[in-house]
């Protein structure tokens, strides 16, 4: 599972580091953000342990979206695989 960790402008190397002084899988690090794989014991722990970045997010797709029409037909529910459990609710 590919999952993305937001940063300060500047900071992704150190967040990088820190991911790859974890034993991370594929870390790789972007403007504004780091990439890196793994499963949901894996994302706990980053969570736990990487300082300075934010919170863990989980990509569940990408896209290219050239206007606001586009990007709301692109980004509606798929058909695929939930992974939230049915009794919890969204807002």
């Amino acid at each position: 599972m590919k999952m993305v960790i937001p940063t300060l402008f500047g900071l992704e190397g150190i967040v990088a580091d820190e991911l790859k002084w974890q034993k991370f899988q594929y870390v790789q690090a972007d403007n504004g953000k780091v990439y890196f794989e793994g499963d949901f014991k894996d994302m706990a722990r980053a969570n736990l342990w990487v300082r300075s970045g934010e919170r863990v997010q989980i990509l569940l797709r990408e896209f290219d979206a050239f206007s606001f029409g586009n990007c709301f037909r692109t980004s509606k529910p798929s058909h695929g695989r939930c992974i939230s459990d049915r009794r919890t609710s969204s807002p």
